[in-house]
């Protein structure tokens, strides 16, 4: 008698907290949650059409910007909110990208012909997060801080990296470092060195402030 009172406990207090999710779901405006949750990392994201549905956002003519300056812009986007975690899709042309967060902390990003980022033509990658980064990521014309690159192929392998670039029609190689900051992954820090005949491009600084220089 006493196991199956347990269990019955149990089992309503499981169907509570799913009914409780549930309406959260439904009753809580996420528009204005995602907005207030960007606005506190130094994000702005201005949207010419929102639809909210039970398990997320779809936004058309999406523009994002990043200490007030112009970061992205999507045709569409949309968030997907489930109880493994978050998933962003994104498309503007022909390329599209995805990026999955896990509740447990990894992650995953997947991108395709990808052009909708600003300073950069053409973004393909496919990267996963767990202690570190792990894949490839391969950018065309780059503008960064005053120095345009061609060409930027990168081969992340956990906290390190390592990589070719083009610049001025010469190839230059190298590496670095990546400290990731799991609560805010635009003050992740980075270091690295490429090296060439035309001289040493040395970047450093957190993603969202990055400094880039030749020597």
């Amino acid at each position: 008698m006493r196991k199956a009172t347990i269990f019955n406990a149990v089992v309503f207090l499981l169907l509570l907290a799913s009914l409780t999710l549930l309406t959260a779901a439904v009753a809580l405006p996420k528009g204005v949650l995602v907005d207030r949750l960007l606005t506190e990392k130094g994000v702005d994201l201005i949207a010419r059409e929102v639809r909210e549905d039970l398990d997320g956002i779809d936004l058309r003519n999406v523009r994002i910007f990043l200490n007030s300056k112009e970061l992205a812009s999507f045709e569409r986007l949309s968030l997907r909110i489930g109880f493994g975690g978050l998933e962003l899709r994104g498309s503007c042309g022909s390329g599209h990208a995805r990026l999955a967060v896990s509740w447990s902390g990894g992650g995953s990003f997947l991108a395709e012909k990808l052009g909708c980022v600003r300073g950069v033509e053409e973004v393909r990658g496919n990267l996963s997060l767990e202690e570190g980064i792990r894949g490839e990521l391969s950018l065309r014309g780059v503008s960064f801080r005053g120095v345009e690159l061609s060409a930027l192929d990168l081969t992340f392998e956990g906290k390190r990296f390592r990589g070719t670039l083009n610049y001025m029609g010469m190839e230059l190689s190298g590496g670095g470092r990546i400290q990731l900051n799991r609560k805010d992954l635009l003050s992740s820090e980075v270091s690295a060195r490429f090296s060439g005949d035309v001289g040493t491009l040395v970047v450093s600084g957190k993603l969202r402030s990055l400094r880039a220089q030749i020597q």
